[in-house]
């Protein structure tokens, strides 16, 4: 056994070099495109014939970053000209082409494809770089056609195809042209394009253009065409501008044929990870329509909205939500949906705010608005600006098992409604200590009773339902005892079954009492918010 094991093993070792050496051959280096790169073939079977190569088999040819693949290749190493055939697929950086059969010199980078389906991705910034994108798509630039021709590093041109970057097995919509130029860094321009919806032919446009590695590209939007009993014949197009990755603009304009001029824009600002900005305009310049009567009713107005966060230094945070509305009939006459009509409330809020260190400090200003009718337009608007608050979490006294915080506010409000109108600010503060002190009974028995008082005072009150700018006090005192008992828990096995393999019920029982005195004379605080409902109270 030990005799015929040793030859055995050194005939191995040779069959595999050789064959090791069939699959990679090396051919003399290029001195044209590639810089010095050499050209490497693998395959299956492969033989040379002079200055052809001829390789058949899981073929793969590799140069310079470079990977084109086929199942039959035919490779002149005196022109650098390769004819490649059967499941073609080409390789490189951002590109990624397959075809059923190509023709590709590797001096001058030219090639022809036949059959093609090709993808071109984005290049993806870095990670610090990343986090700037106000828009981001997982799907590539896709297209198919019947020849491509890459006429150099940076250019493609396509003949007879369509091309996308939706889905691509299902695509919603997809321009098909007699003529596209792909430049993977930059952008597809199209030749006499058919703009399809669902594979349905929807517009003809003479020139297109659709970006490829950009994730946003400036430039007009496709018009669009509809009709609608309230507005008329409609024709409308934006321009979009993107000036740099975390910054783009829409501008956009529409005629309604029984309206008027609609107008609207829209910015989108993302400078870091943490902050954004986003803001929205639409208006009509209404002529009005004709009722019943032959009386025309004119509806014009706009509406506006700004949403913004950011961070900023020492733990502050700066949010604003603001929304801006004319009047309610413009509301009605041109919202787009139905659950948008119906809305009557507008509401805005503002806020500086930091909570580091246990504390919590708020600068804020709040406008609140309803509309309780349409004609005539009546509405309560409720603000709140300039306001301050400051509190605290519940913190423990040193030495003693007994917990303090604390609420203050000053605020600046105003009420508007059809019955009451108060001046522009008034003042209201409030301070509101409180004291806790929990006690444990064991290890199923906790009772906490809680102690506070409340003082607020209003810079105007009501006298027989009419605002008068008069001070009024209000001292309340509050307690309260919260107990909870022990809890009673248990899991149930559910093989099988819908919810999981185990289902766990728990009851917690808990009594609360409240208790608050010191509301006198209800009837002459302002409601502005749910602090001014406060009424004397005891309940279980």
């Amino acid at each position: 056994m030990k005799l015929s094991f040793w030859p055995a093993l050194i005939v191995g070792i040779l069959l595999f070099s050789i064959a090791s050496h069939a699959q990679k051959q090396a051919v003399p280096p290029a001195q044209a495109a590639g810089g010095g790169a050499v050209l490497e073939i693998r395959a299956d079977r492969q033989r040379k014939e002079g200055h052809l190569f001829f390789a058949e088999g899981n073929v793969e040819l590799r140069y310079a970053g470079m990977k084109l693949a086929a199942d039959r290749v035919t490779y002149n190493a005196k022109t650098r000209d390769a004819e490649v055939q059967g499941h073609v697929v080409f390789e490189r950086e951002n590109q990624h082409l397959e075809a059923e059969s190509a023709k590709y010199n590797f001096e001058t980078g030219r090639g022809n494809f036949t059959k093609v389906k090709g993808t071109f991705r984005a290049d993806r910034p870095s990670s610090g770089e990343e986090r700037a994108e106000i828009l981001t798509s997982p799907n590539p630039f896709y297209f198919e056609a019947e020849e491509v021709e890459r006429i150099s590093e940076d250019a493609y041109v396509v003949r007879r195809g369509w091309v996308t970057v939706c889905e691509p097995h299902r695509p919603k919509w997809t321009f098909y042209a007699r003529r596209v130029r792909i430049h993977p860094r930059g952008k597809a321009r199209l030749t006499h394009a058919v703009f399809r919806f669902l594979k349905l032919p929807a517009l003809y446009l003479p020139v297109a253009s659709v970006p490829v590695a950009r994730l946003r590209e400036s430039g007009f939007l496709l018009p669009h065409f509809s009709n609608s009993n309230n507005k008329g014949f409609i024709f409308g197009d934006s321009l979009y501008l993107a000036p740099a990755d975390w910054l783009d603009f829409t501008l956009g304009a529409e005629l309604l044929s029984r309206r008027g001029v609609a107008q609207w824009a829209e910015v989108r600002v993302r400078p870091g990870e943490e902050s954004f900005l986003n803001a929205s305009y639409f208006a009509v310049n209404d002529r009005g329509i004709t009722d019943p009567s032959g009386k025309r009713i004119r509806q014009p107005g706009h509406t506006a909205h700004l949403d913004a966060v950011t961070k900023l230094a020492h733990g502050f945070r700066a949010v604003a939500d603001i929304n801006q509305l004319t009047s309610q009939a413009f509301r009605l006459a041109f919202s787009e949906t139905f659950h948008e009509a119906v809305i009557s409330e507008v509401k805005s809020t503002a806020f500086l705010t930091n909570n580091s260190g246990g504390l919590y400090w708020n600068l804020f200003a709040t406008q609140y608005k309803n509309f309780i009718s349409v004609s005539p337009e009546q509405a309560v608007i409720l603000r709140s600006a300039p306001s301050f608050q400051f509190s605290s979490p519940d913190r423990a006294i040193p030495r003693l098992p007994v917990y303090f915080s604390w609420d203050v506010s000053l605020e600046g409000l105003r009420r508007h409604d059809p019955n009451l109108e108060t001046s522009e600010m008034v003042r209201r503060f409030n301070l509101a200590p409180q004291v806790t002190l929990p006690i444990r009974l064991g290890h199923f028995l906790q009772i906490v009773p809680t102690l506070g008082v409340g003082l607020t005072n209003y810079g105007g009150r009501l006298a027989g339902g009419t605002f008068v700018e008069r001070g009024v006090n209000r001292f309340t005192q509050q307690a309260g005892v919260d107990i909870r008992l022990p809890s009673f828990a248990r899991v149930w096995n559910t093989p099988g079954g819908r919810l999981g393999d185990r289902v766990k019920h728990v009851i917690e029982p808990r009594i609360v009492y409240r208790y608050v005195n010191g509301v006198r004379d209800f009837a002459r605080f302002i409601r502005f918010d749910s602090l001014d409902t406060l009424t004397d109270t005891s309940e279980l």
